[in-house]
């Protein structure tokens, strides 16, 4: 009996390390057709030292819709840290097989609905297999919106249109990832462009060697002319006069038109629209304005940062603008109004404004419901001052926007998040974003006997107008563009399109630009020009943060109060004091951080 058990003990055991055996081997798979390399995710290293952060405002005044903050970083299991999916091939989509989620902070404009529900925003989910919760930023409040939110944790995956700075939040922070590696291995389309266009690359590098950031391509003639000045031409014909030429005729227009009107507008603009600022217009014709270039600097024709905010001709501009204001020419609403607001003063009854200044006429209307107010208005050459000073500001060196996409170093999926903004940089992926994603209805590609603005065969034509309106088919310019020269000037225009309607505007804004104000453009025998973009070190960027808003503040509220007479103009003491003030506000040492930053760029 002993003898019978042992032997059943000796079988089972047998029995029991031959199936563990054969559970420790991989079952064969059947045979499948060879698959394309795939590429697994991998997280990028989580920074350790939190304490490193700036101490911001209190938590509590984020905006509403900042994600909320989770407890802390040790708790979350190991597993969360692990990416359980494989990227398709390169340039294929979509990206992955199983949906992913990602947070992205974002700008709201009034022209698009909701992002959320957009029709482009679906097209891409449905393309690429990635869903985005949105975090939207207000226009009037985005950089205090952006600061808050680099304090929070976790950060967003992304930024798009409006990113936090690289040199505080990439290079001295380290808050943002270096994308340099993987842009070569994850962004076909872009790597493309990098090889036709290699300067580019140098200007996106921050100083540290590190790219934080995707580049916003935007070639656009029209746009490095956006201080343009719309005169609406049937209030001249009433009055039967001309587009004054100098700043005498302007203020003699203004004069007849408020007596014929007098509860109408001379002049207005907003303090945030693009191109919509009236005192930088009418500052051209005594100095050149550089527009919104906090500190008003500009560069010399012998290679010196300057500010035109301390200089005579600037006082001259101040004296002259304080006349209009008295005289009832200037709306006093211009010195807080936004953009919304102004459009809405533009669209009230009777078209009430006779001077407005606008980068494009289609920010003011929609022509397709206001065309013949939208037909009305026309661009002006800028007017000439008592010194025969006449500028038009070219912006010559815009066209590439450093940092409009970047990724923060609590992302877990840089490689996808990179794959999917590289669609951005194609032309159909311009054309989707722009004007709607479907092809044959929004657009079509090379049309047949078709021509573009340059007068080669055309690239494309556009069906479905850009629209000032509110819409939820496309996001239009809040996004990453890529309009090249090649593609702006690629788009089929008829040669004798009529202007006035929306169809015609690319041709009405290129010519407007060509004819009244490139005439007046900067080159390299002016005085002045804009100064580039300039790449700060890490500690040069902290020596001028708060220097730059206070600078900007002081020079917005004093310039305001020397237009509407608050501080007079006229009175040496009074602008003393208000020159004298800079010195206290960090200018000088704004000045100085940028004539070393230039040096660096572009030798002495």
């Amino acid at each position: 009996m002993k003898k019978k058990n042992l032997f059943r003990i000796l079988v089972i055991a047998l029995v029991s390390v031959f199936l563990l055996t054969a559970c420790q081997k991989e079952a064969p798979k059947p045979t499948e057709a060879p698959k394309a390399e795939v590429t697994k995710v991998a997280e990028p290293a989580k920074e350790e030292a939190k304490e490193e952060k700036p101490a911001e405002e209190a938590k509590e005044e984020k905006p509403a819709e900042e994600p909320a903050k989770e407890e802390t970083k040790e708790e979350k299991p190991a597993e969360d840290k692990k990416v359980g999916f494989n990227l398709s091939p390169v340039g294929t989509y979509p990206l992955v097989e199983e949906p992913v989620k990602m947070t992205m902070f974002r700008l709201s404009m009034p022209n698009v609905q909701d992002y959320a529900t957009n029709d482009f925003t679906k097209f891409m989910e449905e393309k690429t297999n990635v869903q985005w919760e949105f975090l939207i930023a207000n226009n009037d409040t985005v950089d205090e919106q952006i600061n808050l939110t680099m304090s929070s944790d976790p950060l967003p995956d992304v930024f798009l249109f409006s990113t936090p700075d690289a040199a505080k939040y990439g290079m001295r922070e380290k808050l943002l990832l270096p994308i340099e590696d993987l842009i070569k291995d994850n962004m076909p389309n872009f790597n493309k462009y990098l090889e036709e266009n290699p300067s580019v690359l140098g200007i996106i590098t921050q100083p540290d060697g590190h790219i934080y950031g995707l580049p916003s391509i935007n070639d656009c003639f029209h746009c490095k002319y956006r201080n343009k000045m719309w005169v609406n031409t049937k209030h001249l014909a009433d009055l039967g006069v001309e587009a004054p030429k100098t700043t005498e005729e302007f203020k003699e227009v203004i004069k007849k038109y408020l007596e014929a009107n007098p509860k109408g507008v001379g002049i207005t603009g907003s303090i945030g629209g693009w191109g919509q600022q009236f005192e930088d217009w009418i500052t051209n014709a005594f100095i050149l304005d550089p527009g919104t270039a906090k500190g008003k600097v500009v560069v010399s024709k012998d290679k010196k940062i300057e500010s035109i905010a301390v200089k005579d001709e600037y006082r001259e501009a101040l004296k002259y603008m304080n006349e209009l204001f008295k005289m009832g020419a200037i709306y006093d609403g211009s010195f807080t109004q936004n953009y919304e607001q102004f459009r809405a003063l533009m669209n009230e009854e009777g078209d009430p404004v006779l001077f407005a200044p606008y980068g494009t006429i289609s920010d003011a209307y929609d022509a397709s419901t206001r065309g013949e107010s939208y037909a009305s208005y026309a661009v002006m050459e800028p007017i000439e001052g008592p010194k025969g000073v006449r500028n038009a500001t070219y912006f010559m060196h815009d066209g590439v926007g450093r940092d409009a996409f970047v990724i923060t170093k609590d992302c877990k999926y840089p490689e996808l998040a990179l794959r999917w903004i590289d669609y951005f940089y194609s032309l159909e992926g311009y054309l989707s974003m722009q004007f709607g994603a479907d092809a044959g209805k929004d657009w079509v590609l090379n049309p047949e006997g078709k021509v573009g603005l340059n007068g080669e065969p055309a690239l494309y034509e556009i069906l479905n107008q850009y629209s000032s309106e509110a819409q939820n088919h496309d996001w239009q310019d809040v996004g990453l563009n890529f309009a090249t020269d090649t593609i702006r000037l690629g788009q089929a225009t008829d040669p004798n399109v009529d202007v006035t309607k929306l169809e015609g505007l690319e041709k009405l804004l290129y010519d407007a630009s060509q004819d009244k104000c490139a005439p007046y453009g900067q080159d390299a025998d002016s005085p002045y020009q804009v100064v580039p973009r300039l790449k700060l070190t890490a500690e040069e960027q902290v020596d001028i943060e708060q220097i730059l808003v206070d600078v900007d503040k002081y020079l917005k509220e004093n310039r305001t109060q020397f237009i509407r007479g608050e501080l007079d103009p006229t009175d040496d003491t009074a602008w003393k004091n208000y020159v004298d003030g800079f010195e206290k506000v960090g200018l000088n040492k704004l000045l100085e951080t940028y004539q070393t930053a230039y040096d660096r760029q572009y030798g002495k």
